[in-house]
């Protein structure tokens, strides 16, 4: 394990970004659409990197081997999904995110592409990254998804009130 902060804070960056395009790819693949699937409008998702950067602690505690680290993915893609959702619903009012029973082998699966193949290669490759330009990616990545969150969980306590001034105008 041994993760120093700075390079958690790259996990979740890299992660965040290669799973909005992984998510925009299979909704377009599924849905046959292209839509921007995220809260914020940059190219990243907090609920992508939140559940990689958890898959990644949650498989170094784990048993190593296939199945355990197969439910680790499921039980762990399930609960940011279900607390992604719940956030939400309870900032919008409405269930935006989509649950698929398709979804529950596919985080086992990710988790185990993660564990056995991407992360080593991921984890050495943003361990070899000079300080100096990881500190130059970090604070560039996260001044603008910051922000960015922020508008988004704003525009969805927008859309929420603009849904009950509708409400009550029909009233």
């Amino acid at each position: 394990m041994g993760y120093r902060l700075d390079e958690v804070l790259m996990i979740f960056a890299v992660y965040s970004i290669l799973g909005w395009l992984v998510n925009i790819c299979f909704f377009y693949i599924t849905e046959k659409k292209l839509d921007r699937r995220s809260i914020c409008k940059g190219p990243y998702s907090a609920a992508f990197g939140t559940g990689a950067t958890l898959m990644i602690f949650c498989n170094a505690y784990a048993p190593k081997y296939l199945s355990a680290i197969f439910g680790v993915g499921v039980c762990t893609g399930l609960l940011v999904q279900s607390i992604a959702s719940l956030a939400i619903r309870l900032l919008s009012g409405k269930w935006i995110v989509l649950h698929k029973w398709y979804l529950i082998p596919l985080f086992g699966i990710i988790n185990v592409l993660l564990f056995y193949q991407i992360q080593p290669f991921m984890g050495a490759l943003i361990a070899n990254i000079s300080p100096w330009v990881r500190m130059v990616l970090l604070l560039a990545y996260w001044m603008t998804f910051v922000p960015d969150f922020i508008e988004g969980m704003v525009r969805l306590l927008d859309y929420k009130a603009a849904q009950v001034k509708a409400a009550q105008k029909e009233k």
